[in-house]
């Protein structure tokens, strides 16, 4: 028998089981029985909220930040877009456009400034000098541990940092202890 089978039969099935048989005997027993499995469905999703909440975690400073060579904040028009190269645009709902290249992608608001930037291979490097390739460790090294983190269909484990002070965001990716993938946006 797997540790989940018997896990579940002692946290679901057996205090219930007894609650139903202790009912007739002790009804403060029985309702304690039965709160078993709704205080760890209760623990469970605290702890969840917990993991995936950037409100949990301190600060980071990424006053800044940048992807270089590109920086949060500068304005784009179609004739800087094309010197990075050919690019499709997208439709976003979040972003006033977004456009994606071979290896980046950048989304502007409504004022054409950047606010969001992400690379999937590449040269490029944050101001702190992460790269694509680069060890998952070496983020920690360099950014510190107030840090959470998330998984994402399709792209993997991220580690995230928060600037709560200048409204930044930036995510680290990895597969097999590797860097995969770098985000930096403006919230």
């Amino acid at each position: 028998m797997g540790f989940q089978v018997i896990a579940m039969m002692g946290i679901f099935i057996i205090p219930i089981v007894i609650g139903i048989f202790m009912s007739k005997k002790s009804k403060k027993v029985s309702m304690i029985l039965f709160s078993i499995p709704f205080l760890f469905i209760i623990g469970v999703l605290a702890w969840w909220v917990y993991e995936v909440n950037d409100r949990f975690i301190s600060s980071t400073d990424l006053d800044g930040e940048a992807l270089e060579p590109f920086h949060l904040m500068d304005k784009v028009d179609t004739e800087t877009l094309e010197n990075f190269g050919t690019f499709e645009t997208e439709e976003n709902q979040v972003f006033e456009h977004m456009y994606v290249y071979e290896d980046f992608s950048l989304a502007t608001n409504e004022l054409d400034e950047i606010i969001y930037i992400e690379v999937r291979d590449g040269d490029y490097e944050t101001t702190k000098g992460i790269q694509i390739g680069d060890s998952f460790d070496q983020v920690e090294e360099e950014y510190g541990s107030n840090t959470y983190t998330t998984k994402e269909v399709e792209i993997g484990v991220s580690k995230n940092y928060v600037d709560r002070d200048h409204g930044l965001r930036i995510k680290f990716f990895e597969k097999d202890g590797v860097v995969t993938q770098i985000t930096l946006h403006k919230k």
